[in-house]
């Protein structure tokens, strides 16, 4: 193979160490990418032939941009003679959204809603609580999932969809809704609280005194 110019994720040990050895010691250039400055320089001093065809860089490949400016440096020193390892680069930039994600995944999609704490806190074990089957007409994810969220952390309560007008004669326990103008309409109803991820409100009747 041609002198090439190669780029090379954790570089500083392991596998990474030994391929930058062995790359150079073919006569290949190697750009040697990983997080730690100190392994980066501990590599650059065991090397022996083919030092000068090493260019360090030190870059998080958790982090997107840092992976973007370690290619960008890597171009930039070694020019069109680069072939960028990019397997690696792929997934630790795969390994990052998924990471990203699985964060919003718990904390924005299934953590209980302050609804669930009002609920759990105010209103007795066993009591009936209803969910409003209509959504908006351009429901998020968040929105669309919530039902079945609360599901699981009412366990304890007889939770399950109704109508308005059906919750107003058949429960005694408070609602969840999207649509509260609508229930204005058809009886009195307080607001107690609202999820401001997901625009959920938790109302119950206005009793008689």
């Amino acid at each position: 193979m041609p002198s090439r110019a190669v780029l090379i994720t954790g570089a500083a040990g392991g596998l990474g160490a030994v391929m930058t050895a062995a790359l150079l010691k073919a006569g290949h250039a190697v750009a040697a990418v990983d997080r730690s400055r100190e392994g980066l320089a501990r590599l650059t001093a065991a090397l022996g032939a083919g030092r000068e065809r090493l260019l360090p860089v030190e870059a998080e490949l958790a982090d997107p941009v840092a992976c973007t400016r370690a290619v960008e440096a890597a171009v930039a020193h070694f020019g069109r003679r680069l072939v960028v390892g990019l397997m690696a680069v792929s997934f630790a930039l795969s390994l990052y959204h998924q990471t990203v994600w699985h964060h919003w995944f718990l904390t924005e999609l299934s953590a209980p809603s302050p609804l669930v704490q009002t609920i759990r806190s105010t209103v007795p074990r066993g009591t009936c609580v209803r969910f409003n089957p209509s959504l908006p007409a351009e429901a998020t994810l968040v929105q669309a999932t919530r039902y079945r969220l609360h599901s699981f952390y009412l366990f304890d309560y007889a939770y399950r969809r109704m109508s308005p007008t059906e919750w107003l004669t058949q429960c005694n326990g408070p609602y969840l809704t999207y649509d509260v103008p609508n229930l204005h309409e058809i009886g009195s109803v307080q607001r107690i609280a609202e999820d401001a991820k997901s625009g959920l409100l938790l109302v119950q009747k206005v009793r008689a005194h």
